[in-house]
């Protein structure tokens, strides 16, 4: 029988790894506010440090803007069958909010945004537009996207690769061997 000593918890431990420099945070039921990181539209992780966000309102309003009308394509995506009225209803209401918030300056636009808008702020960490991401401006690559760019430009299937991958895994004799074959390739 096992006994488990020191800090046990029946909570779960949750990690995020920075696509841009490959940092890893970790801890019992993180959320992407508590690492200190954002998720782009586009699905990539990365620190707060390799994002420049300008925190003026009229920047705000900027990052708002495209958050908004990102979200009225989604609803007008959605508008088809019997979901149509709603999702058009839901796209036409995002896009009256966006207009009005455009048309505001100084002191209405801070309350707008401390009031109306704080949910829009506040979604950043989870929705920041790729004008702010270190990988969708290629500034560094993430994994997942050089290993798709890889497979399309070399005309490589994906399940064939993967056979092939562990077959050669399976000729070295171990996972470590692999990876030291791997990075004796690569450039």
């Amino acid at each position: 029988m096992k006994v488990r000593k020191g800090f046990v918890s029946n909570s779960s431990t949750t990690s995020f790894l920075c696509d841009y420099c490959g940092e890893e945070r970790a801890g019992m039921e993180m959320c992407l506010e508590d690492a200190c990181m954002y998720e782009c539209v586009n699905g990539h992780t990365f620190c707060g440090s390799h994002v420049e966000l300008d925190s003026s309102p009229e920047a705000q309003k900027l990052i708002i803007n495209k958050m908004l009308v990102g979200q009225a394509a989604k609803y007008f995506e959605l508008a088809k069958g019997d979901e149509k009225e709603r999702y058009e209803k839901y796209a036409n209401e995002t896009l009256t909010d966006c207009h009005k918030m455009m048309s505001l300056k100084g002191e209405e636009l801070e309350d707008w945004i401390a009031n109306e808008g704080e949910d829009y702020v506040c979604s950043l960490q989870y929705e920041i537009p790729s004008d702010y991401c270190p990988c969708c401006k290629f500034k560094g690559i993430a994994a997942d996207d050089m290993i798709a760019y890889l497979l399309a430009i070399c005309k490589l299937d994906k399940k064939r690769t993967k056979k092939e991958m562990r077959k050669k895994l399976k000729d070295l004799g171990s996972y470590d061997d692999f990876k030291t074959w791997c990075k004796g390739r690569s450039s």
